[in-house]
C-alpha cells in the first residue's frame, strides 16, 4: 500500500505543476467518510488485512491547520487458531478507535494538498476468548495523506495512518465536504 501512496503522490506531482493553495483550504467546518483496509500482524485474527471505515468532522483554521474528531472501524475477523486463542492475556485485538487529531497541510499544486496528522484517542481491544472482557487503551496515531479538491466544497483524499500501541495501519480512500 505504501507503493500505491507513493505512486499516487508522484502522479499528482507530474500532473499538477502550478503550486498554490486551493480554495477548499479556507477556514470552515468539514465532515468526511472513508473506506479502505486495516492491517495487523497477529495470530488471533483470520486475515492480516481487513476492511476499515472512517468518519470524521473537523474545523479548518486556515489553509494549513485543522483539528478533527474521528472514528475508525478496524473490523478484524477472528481466526480459527484455537490454541493461540486460549493462550493467555495476549489474545486481544483492536476493534475500533475514537480520537482527536491535529492536521497540518501544505499545498503541492493547484487543488492538491499533502497533509500530516498527529492524534490521540481510545482503541477498543476485543478479546478473542469469550470469558475475557474487552477494554479500552489510550494511544497515539499519526499519518500522511494527499487531498484533491474537485471544488471548494468537495474533495477526495488518500491516507495512511498508524496506531502506535496496537500496531495497526489503516489505508483509506475518503471524501470530504466543507461548509
Amino acid at each position: 500500500m505504501k507503493s500505491v501512496v507513493t505512486i499516487g503522490l508522484l502522479a499528482a506531482t507530474g500532473i499538477f505543476s502550478n503550486v498554490h493553495a486551493t480554495e477548499s483550504s479556507e477556514a470552515g467546518v468539514y465532515i468526511g467518510l472513508g473506506a479502505g483496509k486495516s492491517t495487523l500482524s497477529s495470530k488471533y485474527v483470520e486475515d492480516s488485512s481487513d476492511p476499515a471505515f472512517s468518519v470524521n468532522a473537523g474545523y479548518k483554521f486556515n489553509s494549513t491547520l485543522a483539528v478533527e474528531i474521528f472514528a475508525r472501524s478496524m473490523s478484524f475477523r477472528l481466526g480459527q487458531n484455537l490454541p493461540a486463542i486460549l493462550a493467555g492475556d495476549d489474545s486481544y485485538y483492536p476493534d475500533n478507535h475514537y480520537g482527536t487529531a491535529l492536521i497540518a497541510s501544505v499545498p503541492l499544486a493547484k487543488d492538491v494538498n499533502l497533509y500530516g496528522r498527529a492524534g490521540i484517542g481510545r482503541t477498543k481491544m476485543e478479546s478473542s476468548f469469550a470469558a475475557k472482557p474487552s477494554y479500552n487503551k489510550t494511544e497515539a496515531s499519526y499519518g500522511v495523506g494527499a487531498r484533491y479538491a474537485f471544488s471548494p466544497l468537495f474533495s477526495m483524499n488518500l491516507e495512511a495512518t498508524r496506531f502506535a500501541k496496537s500496531e495497526v495501519n489503516t489505508f483509506l480512500l475518503g471524501v470530504e465536504w466543507t461548509f
